[in-house]
């Protein structure tokens, strides 16, 4: 996702942690400037991100999203 983020301005990279007690068990965070920056972002790209996380749905066994969170 990286990649196709990339193309927006308002991306500030992502961070990828694995569970050191469960090694199938990952936590990626992505940064961005604005949750409605993402949103938009989504919104205006929505058809790639889907074919792209389509791809890549064999990686994984569930997807959830745990927050939103903003930097203090």
């Amino acid at each position: 996702m990286a990649q196709l983020f990339s193309r927006s301005k308002h991306y500030q990279g992502s961070i990828i942690h694995i569970n050191s007690y469960e090694s199938l068990s990952y936590l990626v965070i992505d940064q961005w400037s604005s949750k409605e920056n993402y949103e938009t972002f989504l919104k205006r790209n929505k058809v790639s991100y889907e074919e792209l996380s389509s791809q890549f749905e064999y990686l994984y066994i569930k997807e959830c999203l745990i927050g939103s969170f903003l930097e203090i």
